[in-house]
Order: C-alpha cells, then sequence, then structure tokens
C-alpha cells in the first residue's frame, strides 16, 4: 500500500499527500534492472481548478441597534420583555411626558397670541395706525412661535419609544423609574426585517478575487452537516489595519432550518477558479518538501524525473506552479523506489482528475 510520505503546509492548511513513496535518486542506486516496471499513468491536465476559499465567522442580524430616547426624563413604563418579538412601531418604553406636554402646551399657547397679534399688527398698519416696523415684528415673532409648537411637539411625541422595524427585544437595558439622559440605551434590538449574515475576514487575495452576489455555502456549527446556500453580500473596500484583513458580509436566506441567534459560528466556502500551470493527481508526488516535489514521467521507454513546485492540494490533485510543457502524463503507480532513467512499462492509464 502506497505510504503517506509528504507533508506540506500550503494556504494555512496542513495536508498529508498520498504520493508513490520514495524515489530513488540515481546516485543511490546501485543498479537499474533490466527488465522493464509495470507503472500505471495518469494526464497532465490544464485549465481552472476550484479552490475554494473558507473563513469563519459569527452570525448576527443586518439590523442591531441599542435603542434610546432623544430626550431625557424620567421613564415611566418599559412595554416589551427581554426575547419578545414586536413590529415595527410598536411602543417599546415611555417616558413621563409631563414636562414635555406642558412644554407643548405653552409653545402652542404662545404661538395662539402671537398669531392674535400678528392680525392686529396688519389691521392697524392697514389703517396707517402704525409704521411697517411694527408688522415686520409681529410677523416675526409669530414664526418663531410657530417653530416653537413644532419643536415642543416633537419632543412630547419622543417621549415614546417605538420598534423601528419588526424585530425581537434582544435585552432590556434600562427600567421604569430610573431617570435617563438624550441617547442612554433602554433597549438592545434586533431587527428581522433585513435579515441575517456571517461576519468574516478574508486575505487581500482572496478580497480582491470575490464579489458581492457571489454564491457561498455556510455551515453552522451548531447544526453540523447541514449546508445552508448563501451569498456574498459586500466586501470591505478598507482593509483591517491591525490584522491586514478585509471584512465581507456572508448573505444567509430569510428561511433557515434554526432560529438564528447571534453570535453563532458559522464556517463559510466560496468556490473560487483559479489558473495554476499544471494539475496531477496527488499520487504522482514524490519526495516532497515545503513547496516542492518531484514527479515521474515516462519518456522513450524510460522514467523521467522531474522536479516541481506545488502552488496547492486539493483532495485528489496537486496543483502546479511548474509548467510540465510537452508531457501529457505522469506515473502514479509503480513509482516506489523508481530510478530516474529506469525502464518501465506503461501497464494501463489512471484517472484523472
Amino acid at each position: 500500500m502506497v505510504r503517506l510520505r509528504w507533508l506540506v503546509w500550503l494556504g494555512g492548511f496542513s495536508v498529508a499527500a498520498a504520493g508513490c513513496d520514495r524515489a530513488v535518486p540515481v546516485a543511490e542506486a546501485k543498479a537499474v534492472d533490466a527488465a522493464p516496471r509495470d507503472v500505471v499513468v495518469a494526464p497532465v491536465e490544464r485549465g481552472p481548478v476550484n479552490r475554494p476559499v473558507r473563513a469563519s465567522g459569527l452570525v448576527r442580524p443586518k439590523q442591531a441597534h441599542n435603542l434610546s430616547f432623544k430626550v431625557g426624563g424620567s421613564i415611566r413604563s418599559v412595554e416589551v420583555e427581554e426575547g419578545a418579538h414586536v413590529k415595527k412601531g410598536q411602543v417599546l418604553a415611555r417616558l413621563d411626558p409631563t414636562e414635555y406636554s406642558a412644554s407643548a402646551e405653552q409653545a402652542r399657547r404662545s404661538s395662539e397670541k402671537a398669531e392674535r397679534d400678528l392680525v392686529r399688527a396688519r389691521t392697524l398698519q392697514h389703517e396707517g395706525a402704525i409704521p411697517k416696523s411694527n408688522l415686520d415684528d409681529a410677523e416675526t415673532a409669530a414664526a418663531m412661535a410657530r417653530s416653537t409648537v413644532s419643536i415642543a411637539g416633537f419632543n412630547e411625541r419622543h417621549t415614546v419609544l417605538l420598534a423601528p422595524a419588526a424585530g425581537i427585544v434582544e435585552s432590556r437595558l434600562a427600567e421604569p423609574g430610573e431617570v435617563v439622559s438624550p441617547g442612554r440605551p433602554i433597549v438592545a434590538f434586533l431587527g428581522t426585517d433585513r435579515g441575517w449574515v456571517v461576519d468574516v475576514a478574508l486575505t487581500d487575495k482572496d478580497a480582491v478575487a470575490l464579489r458581492s452576489g457571489q454564491a457561498a455555502v455556510v455551515t453552522l456549527d451548531a447544526l453540523p452537516g447541514v449546508p445552508i446556500a448563501a451569498t456574498i453580500g459586500d466586501v470591505a473596500r478598507v482593509g483591517n489595519v491591525a490584522t491586514g484583513t478585509f471584512n465581507a458580509e456572508i448573505v444567509l436566506p430569510h428561511e433557515l432550518p434554526i432560529e438564528p441567534k447571534s453570535g453563532l459560528v458559522a464556517k463559510v466556502s466560496i468556490d473560487r477558479l483559479v489558473h495554476p500551470a499544471a494539475v496531477v493527481p496527488i499520487e504522482a508526488l514524490v519526495d516532497g518538501e515545503a513547496d516542492r516535489a518531484a514527479v515521474f514521467t515516462v519518456d522513450a521507454g524510460k522514467a523521467s524525473r522531474k522536479t516541481v513546485r506545488v502552488e496547492f492540494l486539493t483532495e485528489k490533485t496537486a496543483a502546479l506552479s511548474t509548467d510540465l510543457a510537452g508531457l501529457d502524463n505522469v506515473v502514479v503507480r509503480g513509482c516506489h523506489d523508481l530510478v530516474d532513467g529506469a525502464p518501465v512499462a506503461v501497464a494501463s492509464a489512471g484517472g484523472g482528475r
């Protein structure tokens, strides 16, 4: 049986390659058997190879906010519990509106007076009893009063905290009776209308090779063996200075096999076609060290050893950066202790990719 002899580190993965064991250099061979050795060859292939981009990340909702009041005050009520599913526009919490309602009422009364003063000023100015400047002042005062009514009404309306979209209340961050300042988080909210995504970090080479809308496959650690069809939503145009990676969003479908939860661990695989110089069966590799190895070809009935550089490995093949120009086949069986220049006989053709 072919032994595992080659260990390489490529693309962040440690891969054991099943090859033709150890090829014997000419210097180590005492003699070359006169009888040809039977070998099996397989074709050297060229063209694109799928080299999937693989990454891990965490699931999160596309829309997540800590919701707060625009104004400060004393919390009258928090009307939802943690884990509650809410609709868009549903009331989440209320402030005591007394102060803001009083300010709004005061602004409305002041505006009414300013409007009366404006009517009176127009009449008097028309009769010539007051100068035009007095009418201008009355018009300005009425306009300012209307603006005050708008501001007071706006603040009064914002004593009620509403859900910005359909979603889930992740947690209550404040309770009734607390006095809160403007912008103090009251409810942690996860929006569900815009779906869920997986955040992953990509290398620069992967980031420039992928595009929005490209298909991806996601597997959740909580649901192993169940692939989920997804798509690339967005790839960052600015890299992370600390890590040198680029963030990407993988968009999950709205229908999922389990109820999504923020923080679930996910593994992502994205097909990517690359164009190596040559592709050979992994069994053809001998004497692997780092990213270097050798293969044997058959030339005029004799074994010919070729040194190659391995770009990456797949499950069954080795993608080479060495161009095996003019070579159609490599030895995949019978190269145990094969010597460069040894007589060989091709027994049958092996399988390709």
